[in-house]
């Protein structure tokens, strides 16, 4: 449940346009609390695509934002998020698919108001004094009065909460969300299922991911063994239980990256079977008219899990990877209306009409099918992504294994990140794994052998380490990076893998950075490992200093330091 706040507005008049306004177009802006997201307000009138647009936000994690349709009380999800200083309406959200534009400041949104609505007289006024329940204004100062037209009567702000004329509290607005905004659910045939092979599965991504939560088991109709567990690589199967089968998909990045971002847990189910299509076979089908297949099965699938979960809502998200076999099948003819009557069948049973379906497109680089079968399928993908609440996912940077079907490890991630962008994740932000030239405190030498040197600890092997001088030497040890000039980073995130059997050597590490020199300048940028670190995985600690460095460094007063690999994200 969620409190309803208002802050500023901006008002714009508006002469009549091609969209047929029907009344003063009105954009309100505010910050919500201390996270400084922006909310949107929108009076466009009729609208082809979206009919109703009198909306207003409700908060959900990080920048994400839920709207809610004031005539019905209906609920869509933005995908973007609202930034002081940024207000970026995409065209990936069904809700600003008409009037995307992105602004850096109030006086290009004014200009764009004036450029696609109108007149505008750019005014700033403060919150009316009177409106709904949810218009309560955010910033009131104590002693201001607001009428409350859903009460009927006024109140005043106390400094504190909004009172009745005795002094009597007014409870705060709230809304019962119809879908739970941390739970994804991915379904589909091979793809979704995920071919990734287990070579390509990046370090980081080896070890359980806190905060991230898998429906584990439930396929055949199974659902009393059903279990809910920290996703990791060997239950990202989904419903298909323990992964057996060495390979993985689009869930393990995109938990990853979500938890990171938004700082909260998540849940995912994945439903997913390899060769099944849209099309009523003989085999394993997603048709919604099958009897006892893969719509159905998906659908008991889901209730079960979400037993197991703390809300028992629809999903945020549904994210749908499929296609291949209707190609093989032949059965592009039939495929829209399949493909749409799937859709309006989950919103239908999850009963959230607005649920946003994100359809992974099929890629140019599955090249195991003809030019021809690949634009027509791709092209109706096109056309049913562009239909309200739907959102294309673009997959034609997601490279493939040499079947020229399945994605291999690069591509899963690129799906991944593709559709963490479509949820709200700034992914320029989320950095890169760095390179430069390594640096550290004195080595270990054994003779004239550098077998533990600075670079072993940026060599992509688990099995060689970088070890400091022995606890003879200085306490002062490190093992760092140069970036080089002018190519200063800020960094994200650090991941720790401790040389095998001796984790305590790699406790008590802190990030730094500098940008004096290797060994000079160096600040504290994040928390230290402690004594998280343990050997045979990977351990990860999230900066937050935004600041960008040349020299990044894991510090410690310790007397061994042993690492055997020390991956920096950054950007």
């Amino acid at each position: 449940m969620k409190k309803i706040v208002v802050a500023l507005v901006l008002m714009f008049g508006c002469l009549a346009t091609a969209q047929e306004l029907s009344k003063d177009a009105v954009i309100e802006i505010g910050v919500i609390g201390d996270a400084k997201n922006f909310r949107i307000r929108t009076y466009f009138g009729p609208d082809q695509q979206n009919p109703a647009q009198d909306m207003t936000w409700e908060r959900l994690s990080g920048n994400r934002v839920a709207f809610v349709v004031v005539p019905t009380q209906e609920y869509m999800v933005s995908k973007e998020g609202f930034k002081l200083g940024k207000i970026k309406l995409s065209p990936k959200d069904p809700l600003f698919n008409t009037y995307g534009s992105t602004f850096s400041n109030y006086n290009e949104l004014e200009q764009w108001a004036e450029d696609s609505l109108g007149e505008s007289d750019g005014d700033v006024v403060s919150s009316p004094g009177s409106g709904a329940s949810t218009e309560r204004p955010e910033n009131a100062s104590t002693g201001e009065s607001f009428f409350d037209s859903t009460l009927g009567y006024p109140i005043w702000y106390n400094g504190t909460n909004w009172v009745t004329s005795a002094g009597v509290d007014e409870p705060d607005v709230v809304v019962e969300l119809a879908y739970n905004p941390n739970l994804i659910e991915i379904g589909g045939q091979s793809n979704a299922f995920g071919f990734a092979p287990s070579s390509g599965l990046p370090g980081e991504l080896s070890i359980p991911i806190t905060g991230a939560y898998m429906a584990i088991g439930g396929k055949d109709g199974s659902y009393e063994s059903m279990t809910l567990e920290t996703l990791s690589y060997t239950n990202s199967k989904g419903w298909n239980g323990t992964n057996t089968f060495g390979n993985f998909g689009i869930e393990l990045r995109l938990a990853e990256v979500l938890v990171d971002t938004f700082g909260e847990d998540f849940y995912f189910i994945k439903t997913s079977e390899g060769s099944t299509g849209l099309e009523t076979v003989a085999a394993a089908d997603w048709n919604i008219n099958s009897v006892d297949d893969l719509y159905l099965d998906s659908n008991g699938h889901h209730d079960a899990a979400v037993a197991l979960m703390p809300s028992q809502l629809a999903p945020a998200y549904y994210v749908w990877i499929q296609g291949e076999e209707d190609i093989q099948q032949d059965n592009l003819d039939t495929y829209q209306a399949n493909l749409e009557a799937f859709i309006a069948a989950k919103r239908a049973y999850y009963n959230y009409p607005q649920m946003p379906f994100l359809i992974c497109r099929m890629s140019n680089n599955q090249t195991l099918y003809t030019e021809l079968q690949r634009n027509t399928i791709r092209a109706i993908q096109e056309t049913v992504a562009a239909q309200p609440y739907n959102v294309l996912i673009d997959t034609d940077a997601a490279t493939t294994q040499a079947d020229n079907v399945h994605y291999n490890a690069s591509g899963i991630n690129t799906i991944a990140l593709e559709v963490a962008e479509a949820i709200g994740v700034n992914i320029d932000q989320l950095g890169t794994e760095l390179t430069g030239t390594s640096f550290s405190s004195p080595y270990y030498l054994e003779g004239s052998n550098d077998v533990y040197s600075d670079e072993k600890a940026f060599d992509n092997n688990t099995s060689t380490f970088f070890s400091s001088e022995g606890s003879g030497g200085s306490i002062n040890k490190y093992i760092g990076l140069d970036l080089g000039v002018g190519n200063e980073k800020v960094i994200t995130k650090v991941y720790i893998y401790p040389r095998t059997s001796f984790g305590d050597r790699s406790h008590n590490l802190t990030p730094q950075g500098s940008n004096t020199s290797t060994t000079d300048g160096f600040v504290d940028i994040g928390p230290s490992t402690g004594t998280d670190p343990v050997s045979g995985e990977y351990t990860k600690l999230i900066i937050t200093d935004t600041t960008p460095y040349r020299y990044i460094r894991m510090y410690g007063e310790v007397a061994d330091l042993d690492v055997a690999e020390v991956k920096f994200y950054g950007y």
